[in-house]
């Protein structure tokens, strides 16, 4: 079974990641749902935020 598939059959959206993305104006995270990076940056400018980091929700240690 693919990546893709996978994911479909765990019943989340078509595919979208969630990444925390550190806003520099406020010094703030936030978590954004899209399909690439690229897709967040956009997402958090059209919202006025100035992303300086993006982590892939998977690749962060929740303490």
């Amino acid at each position: 079974m693919d990546e893709k598939a996978s994911v479909l059959k765990k019943g989340k959206k078509s595919g979208r990641t969630k990444f925390l993305v550190l806003d520099d104006k406020k010094q703030t995270w936030f978590i954004v749902e899209a399909d690439s990076i690229e897709g967040v940056a956009d997402k958090a400018r059209k919202d006025g935020r100035e992303p300086r980091y993006v982590v892939e929700e998977r690749f962060a240690t929740r303490v």
